[in-house]
């Protein structure tokens, strides 16, 4: 199922009254990407065709810290259970030194404006909570 999801931000900020900031030329062909604030990583979304991935960078890889500190996230990592994503993620993953938060994001979460502020918001929680682990 091919999703349109710079159709469905568009949308999601008409309705918050934020039409002003939308691009006339936002498309899917190309990375959207979401700015929060200054101490949130930005939050990017991609749609590939059938799949559409959302990630952010989260830090630096530093394999001495995961060594060390692991505990702290492993339990938090374990236990993710999200109907908004494809199974078993969001997941860490090691892209050109730094280490992203990703997950390919569920069709179901792609249908209407509410689905997709479900989504954003669930892996905004997540994000922040890895923050915490890694900052």
């Amino acid at each position: 199922m091919e999703s349109n999801v710079s159709e469905i931000l568009t949308l999601l900020l008409q309705e918050a009254g934020f039409e002003y900031i939308v691009n006339k030329k936002l498309t899917d062909d190309s990375t959207i990407t979401i700015d929060i604030y200054d101490d949130c990583p930005n939050i990017n979304i991609i749609n590939l065709g059938d799949e559409v991935w959302i990630w952010s960078v989260l830090c630096d890889f530093n394999e001495y810290y995961l060594l060390f500190d692991s505990y702290k996230f492993l339990s938090f990592f374990l236990n993710i259970e999200e109907e908004v994503f494809c199974l078993g993620q969001p997941t860490l993953k090691k892209v050109d030194g730094k280490i992203e938060l990703r997950a390919q994001i569920r069709n179901e979460s792609l249908v209407s404006v509410e689905n997709f502020i479900e989504m954003i918001e669930t892996y905004y929680f997540i994000l922040k909570k890895y923050l915490d682990f890694f900052v």
